[in-house]
Order: structure tokens, then sequence, then C-alpha cells
């Protein structure tokens, strides 16, 4: 199974809006090539094939964003699918934070762990499930001399840390037999 982060959702979805012609054909209905309808499909292909799942953390990032299409998606189709938290979940989370507040100043730290990406690589690392994220792998910054690293903690480089494979949206929508 593949976990998706918020972005994958999102952007998915807004490429898709890009793809739409500027005026509607008369009557409003959409062309039978809607890019937001074959973006529903695709999701709603892997949903059924129960080849991606999320959180509830990400759940809850996807809907305070601006913007209804996915969230009916969400609503109907990917609630379901939410993975359970187990205490191995708990124990990795745990080793999360503690490397996480360890290796990184303060400010640093309580912005990742605030966010769903902690959740995402401890359910990702508890099951032996990948993650799907927009995120550009980088190595963390650290100054000479210094003992911590510094700046925006990626998700890529902490999901490597715990062992949890990184796919891209291309990698949801174009494996063999997807398209």
């Amino acid at each position: 199974m593949i976990l998706v982060d918020t972005n994958v959702v999102i952007r998915s979805y807004e490429a898709a809006e890009a793809l739409l012609p500027s005026k509607s054909p008369v009557g409003g209905a959409h062309p039978p090539t809607d890019p937001l309808e074959q973006i529903d499909g695709a999701w709603r292909k892997l949903l059924a094939a129960s080849e991606v799942g999320t959180i509830p953390e990400v759940l809850a990032e996807i809907t305070k964003a601006p913007g209804t299409r996915w969230k009916h998606i969400l609503e109907n189709d990917f609630r379901h699918l939410v993975a359970k938290q187990t205490d191995q979940y708990y124990k990795i989370l745990g080793e999360i934070h503690h490397y996480v507040r360890t290796y990184w100043p303060a400010h640093d730290a309580d912005a990742f762990l605030k966010a769903a990406d902690p959740h995402l690589i401890a359910m990702a690392a508890a099951n032996g499930w990948a993650v799907a994220t927009l995120e550009s792998p980088a190595v963390p910054q650290i100054d000479r001399g210094a003992t911590r690293f510094s700046g925006a903690i990626k998700l890529p480089y902490i999901a490597w840390r715990f062992g949890v494979p990184i796919k891209t949206i291309y990698d949801l929508f174009t494996a063999p037999g997807r398209r």
C-alpha cells in the first residue's frame, strides 16, 4: 500500500483543473475527456484496488485547503481507507519525535512534528508501506562546528531514515496496468 501525502491529492486536482478549457461548452457540460473526471477516475481505481490509503492527519489537512473537488473524493472514497493506529505505529512515532528533537532546533522540529508527515512515516514504517509525496528529497544542512541540522525538515529524508520508500505522483498513476 502507498499512503498519500496531502500535497499529492491536492496537486493532482490542481493539475487537472489547469487542463480545463477556460470556457465551458454550451450548457456548462464538460467534454467527455474532462481532466477532473479523469483524475477522479484514477483515484477511484487506486482506491478500489486498495493500493492507496491515508491517515486522519492528512484528511484534516486536505479539508482545510481551499477548493472542494477533492473533498468529495475524501468524504466518499478515502474515508474507509484510513489506516488504523497500532502499538507499533505509536512506538515509531515516538522514535521519530525523539530523532527530530535530537537533531534539529526546537522551532524546526516543532513545525515538522505538528504536520501530518511524522504520522505518515510512522504508519508506513509500522506496516511496511510506502509514502507518496511531492516533497523533494533534501539532505539536511549542518553548519561547520554545529551539532544540529538547520532548516525545514523534509518528509523524504525522515522517511529514508526510518526505512520508508518514497513514491511520486508519477509512480501512483503510471505504474504498469494503471494507464
